[in-house]
């Protein structure tokens, strides 16, 4: 197999496996600098050379759980075609993080970049308080969880689950796990209107204190990349697309340090698993989640 490969300084995009086809979508205008066609099995090497960061993995954000994964090759060309477009959109958010960006800068960039992928109000932030996920029956997902939410649950006095932050972000806004009905549970998203987007702040200063640190080591990578994930999913401030949003912006931060964390291991998904788990709690689970964590190279 031989693919195209494009360059634009450290930036890297790929394109079609064959130019004159229709699939050319995800090429993008940026790139000014155009190789040879270099077979695939070399491309790692070559990447290497020109950014010094990992090519990441085709299905870094395929996530393995019911309702996600395709069910027929309409849908697989179209989740192979979204694949392709948010990795695109990780090695640019990468770069940008690498070049000392404003956290805002580069948050408004995932967000645009999550609405042009998705479309719709995919990257919107919203205010709606009572907005909230379903668990109503087999047809929702996070089905996986079910039986995890339920044993918190029954540790509950009132059938209310609420995770709590660690000290540092004790503030912060959480969501609820509600058992309302023996056949719905549902999670309450922790938006707060006296606080709108206050766990984007957090998500911000919790960046920049890792930016602060010359010489990161991987666990301090972890920690930031945990507790954003965590933060967002908490408060959930997007319409739609808020997983998309945390996962673009925590793979990013692990690529611009020269790190592939691999792809969420099968039957999990990061925030399903943050809105069970105490911050300190999904700090500590949140690599083995992830399926190949590597220390950056010296």
């Amino acid at each position: 197999m031989r693919i195209n490969f494009y360059s634009n300084y450290n930036n890297i995009y790929f394109c079609s496996k064959n130019n004159s086809d229709n699939n050319t979508h995800h090429q993008t205008t940026a790139c000014n600098t155009k190789t040879e066609c270099i077979p695939f099995d070399k491309l790692g090497f070559y990447t290497s050379l020109i950014s010094k960061k990992p090519v990441l993995d085709d299905d870094t954000f395929q996530i393995r759980m019911w309702g996600y994964l395709p069910e027929n090759t309409e849908r697989k060309d179209n989740k192979d075609r979204w694949n392709r477009q948010m990795l695109d959109l990780t090695y640019k958010i990468s770069d940008m993080i690498s070049e000392n960006k404003d956290f805002d800068i580069i948050l408004k960039s995932v967000e645009d970049g999550i609405n042009i992928i998705n479309g719709f109000d995919y990257g919107k932030r919203d205010l709606d308080d009572r907005r909230y996920y379903p668990l109503e029956d087999e047809i929702s997902r996070g089905i996986e969880y079910w039986d995890s939410y339920d044993k918190k649950l029954n540790g509950t006095d009132n059938g209310i689950l609420i995770p709590k932050p660690n000290k540092k972000y004790k503030d912060a806004n959480v969501c609820r796990i509600i058992d309302k009905y023996s056949w719905q549970k549902r999670i309450y998203y922790g938006r707060n209107p006296q606080k709108p987007y206050y766990n984007l702040e957090l998500a911000k200063k919790e960046y920049e204190k890792l930016k602060s640190i010359k010489q990161p080591k991987l666990r301090d990578i972890n920690r930031t990349c945990a507790t954003i994930q965590w933060l967002i999913a908490q408060e959930s401030p997007y319409c739609h697309g808020n997983d998309s949003i945390a996962n673009i912006l925590t793979k990013s931060i692990y690529h611009s340090y020269g790190i592939n964390p691999g792809q969420i291991k099968r039957g999990h998904s990061l925030d399903f698993e943050a809105f069970y788990r105490d911050l300190s709690d999904y700090i500590e689970i949140y690599p083995t989640l992830l399926e190949k964590l590597n220390p950056p190279s010296a």
